[in-house]
């Protein structure tokens, strides 16, 4: 399991940004695959992707991972469930946007924005058979549409559309597999406030008004501790 699916503490991806919404759905994912009911069943040890032989009857293991964060050694994992995404659409603020900036907008008065965001999901079902990545498909499919309300609960959406699975075709990375793809877009709100420029730009000025020399200058903003 990538070190990079432990959203909280990873200082690559912020809190609600479309990549911490693709670990979010990757999780979910395990989740409804860990349950026993289901003949394909997700192991938390990687290594077991390819199968241990202990049980012929036991459910096979199926390798479930998010794009951004795929190993090399998992790529030809098979089954297998890799969450992606399509496009992007960056929030525009709709608060404050066009707005022309006063004088003590720069001085003082942190400015509130928010935006509205869209993503396309895509999860490539991945199986050694049209069968196999058929079946795992339909149940994606049905397990993001049955679950809709509480994954826009748990992920603070404001809504996922309707999804749709496409037909079984040859494995882009392996012609002997094959894969189906769930795809649905997923629409987002982000905050976020802009610090007025004019005391930073103060500090700058401070800085460069109290050195001595370049190497001092360098060293003291570098190390300046920029709370106090």
């Amino acid at each position: 399991m990538s070190d990079l699916l432990d959203v909280p503490e990873s200082k690559l991806i912020f809190l609600h940004s479309p990549l911490n919404k693709l670990a979010m759905f990757t999780r979910f994912l395990q989740i409804r695959f860990s349950q026993g009911t289901l003949p394909w069943q997700w192991r938390e040890d990687p290594n077991k992707v390819w199968g241990d032989g202990d049980d012929p009857d036991a459910a096979a293991t199926v390798f479930i991972d998010a794009e951004f964060a795929l190993e090399k050694d998992y790529e030809g994992a098979s089954p297998a469930i890799i969450v992606g995404r399509g496009s992007v659409v960056h929030p525009r603020p709709v608060v404050g946007d066009d707005a022309p900036v006063s004088p003590d907008k720069l001085t003082r008065g942190w400015e509130q924005k928010i935006g509205f965001g869209e993503m396309d999901v895509r999860m490539q079902c991945i199986g050694q058979t049209k069968a196999e990545a058929s079946i795992i498909g339909d149940i994606v499919q049905a397990s993001i549409t049955m679950s809709r309300k509480s994954i826009m609960q748990a992920m603070t959406l404001r809504n996922v559309s309707q999804t749709v699975l496409s037909p079984v075709q040859p494995y882009i990375r392996d012609s002997d597999k094959f894969m189906c793809v769930v795809e649905f877009r997923v629409y987002f709100e982000q905050r976020w406030k802009v610090i007025p420029s004019a005391p930073i730009l103060d500090r700058v000025d401070f800085f460069t008004k109290s050195v001595v020399d370049a190497a001092n200058y360098v060293q003291t903003f570098a190390l300046k501790n920029q709370e106090n």
